[in-house]
C-alpha cells in the first residue's frame, strides 16, 4: 500500500480555509481515493461545512459520503489519555521513590491543554498515528489560524530542542533500561525525541505533505500571505498552491461577465463603465480591480506556485452539493492535482572565491517573499539561527563552515546568501 498524503489547509481566521478543505475532500474522493478530513481548530466548524451538526454530539468521526470520512479531533481526550498511561506507568516507580507518595491524578488532563503548544502537538502526533494505519489514501487537515498553525509546525523541533538541552541523548544512553525514575525518565525523552523527530520529517516531506494556503484578495491579508510563504520556506514545507476566496466577478454595462473565465489575469480597468452616477456600482468596481490588483501582484511573486481562485458566492457553500460545484470551480473537471514542486528549501554550500584564510565560502537559503527587513542571524554552537516572518530556524552548519565566522548577508531574488570566511582562531593551519 503507498503512504497516505497529507493536503494542510493554512489560512487567517475567516478566509474560507475549512470549507475550501471540505470541498477538496469531496473532490478528491470522486476521483476514486479514500479521505479523511480532519479538523485540528478547536472552533471546529468542519462539521458545518458539511451541513451535519450533528456530529457535534458524537465521538467525532462520521461518514460525509463515499469515500469521505471526517473527524474532529478531541486535544483534551487525548491529554487525558496520554496522561493516565504516564501515570500508570510512573505511579508504582513514584511509590518507591517517595514513600509518602504524589497523587498525580489531582491534575487533571484539561489543565495539561492550557499549556503552550500542547493541544497543537497532541493532535499532530495523532493526525501522525492516522496516516500510518494507511487507511485513507489522502488525509486533508483543516488546521487552524495561521499563527497557531505555524506554531504547530515549530513545535517538534523546538520540543526536540529542549530535550537535547536538558538531557542530552549522550548523557541520558547511560540511564536507558536503568531501574527506577532515572531509567523511566531517560527511556521518556527519548521517546519524545523520536516522536517530535518523526513529525517534523512527516511535514517536511514533500512527497506525502504538502500545503495549501487560503487567503483573500485584500491588502492586509496579502502581507501576511507573504510572512506564511516565507515561514513555510524557512521550515522546510511544500506549498503545493495558493487559493483566493470570494473574488468578486466584473460586470459590464450590459450585465454581463466581463471575467467569468479570467482568473488572475490583466486588470482590466479600462473595460469598468462610468458608474460615477451610481455610488453602488462605483464601489463595487473599485472593489473589483482593488483584488485584481492583489492577484496581479500576489501570482507575480508567486511565480511558479499555483494560484487558483473561488469566486464570492451569494451564500456559504454548505452541504456536498454545493462543495462539489465550488471544488469544480476551483479545480476543473480534473479535481485537485499533486503535482510537481519546488521542495530545495534545504541550504546550499558552494566554495565562491580564494583558499585556506583567505576562502570565501556561500550559503544559499530559498526564502521567498521574504522581507529582508525581517531578517536576523544568529549562532548556537554549530548551528546558524535564522529568523524571518517572526519565526526561527536552526540550521545545523555544514563542517566546513562550522570553522567560519559570518562576513556578510544579503536577499538576492527569493535566496538568502550568507557568506563565511575562515576563523583563523581555529582554522587549521600548516
Amino acid at each position: 500500500m503507498t503512504t497516505t498524503r497529507i493536503r494542510l489547509f493554512v489560512g487567517k481566521g475567516g478566509v474560507g480555509k475549512t470549507t475550501l478543505a471540505a470541498s477538496t475532500a469531496v473532490a478528491l474522493a470522486r476521483t476514486g481515493q479514500r479521505v479523511l478530513v480532519v479538523s485540528t481548530d478547536q472552533a471546529h466548524s468542519l462539521a458545518d461545512a458539511f451541513g451535519e451538526l450533528q456530529a457535534r454530539d458524537g465521538d467525532g468521526w462520521w461518514d460525509v459520503a463515499d469515500g469521505v470520512q471526517a473527524h474532529h479531533i478531541d486535544a483534551v481526550a487525548l491529554a487525558e489519555s496520554a496522561w493516565r498511561n504516564l501515570v500508570d506507568k510512573m505511579d508504582p516507580l513514584l511509590e518507591v521513590a517517595a514513600p509518602e507518595g504524589i497523587d498525580w491524578f489531582s491534575l487533571e488532563p484539561e489543565e495539561l491543554t492550557v499549556l503552550p503548544g500542547v493541544e497543537e502537538l497532541l493532535a499532530l502526533a495523532e493526525v501522525a498515528r492516522l496516516a500510518r494505519t494507511k487507511m485513507w489514501d489522502v488525509i486533508v487537515l483543516d488546521c487552524a489560524p495561521t499563527a497557531e498553525t505555524i506554531r504547530l509546525i515549530t513545535l517538534p523541533e523546538t520540543a526536540r530542542s529542549y530535550v537535547e538541552r536538558l538531557w542530552p541523548q549522550h548523557r541520558r544512553i547511560h540511564s536507558v533500561g536503568h531501574p527506577g525514575v532515572q531509567g523511566f525518565v531517560a527511556e521518556l525523552l527519548d521517546k519524545l525525541a523520536e516522536t517530535t523527530l518523526g513529525l517534523k520529517t512527516l511535514l517536511t516531506n514533500s512527497t506525502s505533505t504538502r500545503v495549501s494556503l487560503v487567503l483573500t484578495p485584500e491588502r492586509v491579508v496579502l502581507e501576511e500571505t507573504r510572512r506564511t510563504v516565507t515561514a513555510m520556506a524557512l521550515l522546510g514545507m511544500a506549498l503545493d498552491g495558493v487559493i483566493v476566496n470570494r473574488m468578486l466577478v466584473s460586470y459590464s454595462e450590459d450585465g454581463s461577465d466581463e471575467d467569468a473565465s479570467d482568473q488572475g489575469g490583466d486588470t482590466q480597468a479600462e473595460r469598468v463603465p462610468d458608474t460615477t452616477n451610481d455610488p453602488i456600482r462605483t464601489w463595487y468596481h473599485a472593489r473589483v480591480a482593488e483584488q485584481r490588483a492583489v492577484v496581479d501582484e500576489l501570482a507575480h511573486a508567486l511565480g511558479d506556485t499555483p494560484l487558483l481562485t473561488a469566486g464570492y458566492t451569494a451564500s456559504e457553500p454548505v452541504g456536498i452539493a454545493a462543495l462539489r460545484e465550488l471544488a469544480g470551480q476551483v479545480y476543473g473537471p480534473d479535481g485537485p492535482v499533486w503535482g510537481e514542486v519546488d521542495h530545495q528549501h534545504d541550504p546550499k554550500l558552494e566554495h565562491e572565491s580564494g583558499d585556506g584564510l583567505k576562502a570565501v565560502y556561500l550559503l544559499r537559503i530559498k526564502l521567498p517573499l521574504v522581507d529582508a527587513h525581517s531578517i536576523k542571524l544568529g549562532r548556537i554552537d554549530d548551528d546558524l539561527v535564522v529568523g524571518a516572518a517572526g519565526i526561527k530556524r536552526r540550521v545545523p552548519l555544514p563542517s566546513v563552515l562550522r570553522r567560519c565566522i559570518v562576513i556578510g548577508a544579503r536577499v538576492e531574488g527569493s535566496q538568502l546568501q550568507i557568506r563565511f570566511r575562515p576563523n583563523p582562531e581555529v582554522w587549521p593551519q600548516w
